[in-house]
């Protein structure tokens, strides 16, 4: 058995990698930061991105005080990823999945999930 912190090292070290073989994807004049597994680009090059590689398209957004705008973009195959991007045009990739799903819930109707 792995002592625990080397164990953390290997995964820090497999998070790192996976981003950085996913950065050679890109053209290096779209990124403009990385941090673990963030993913941080100009807003025009993310959304196209998202749209040419898994056919993502917005399907939401928000005002997150003066932080900035928060999209949540969705593929018809059911890929979804949120995107977080500041005044200046950066935007980072703050999560993404699969089997996203469309519900309309009333604000009468409760929370119960």
């Amino acid at each position: 058995m792995l002592p625990l912190k080397f164990k953390h090292h290997l995964s820090h070290m497999a998070a790192t990698c996976l981003v950085s073989a996913g950065m050679f994807l890109l053209p290096q004049s779209a990124i403009v930061t990385t941090a673990d597994a963030a993913i941080c680009m100009y807003h025009e090059n993310l959304v196209s991105f998202l749209s040419g590689r898994h056919n993502e398209l917005p399907r939401a957004l928000g005002l997150v005080a003066d932080r900035g705008l928060m999209e949540v973009y969705v593929s018809p195959a059911g890929t979804w990823t949120i995107v977080m991007t500041t005044p200046t045009g950066v935007a980072c990739v703050i999560a993404a999945g699969d089997t996203w799903e469309e519900q309309q819930i009333r604000a009468d109707a409760g929370t119960e999930f």
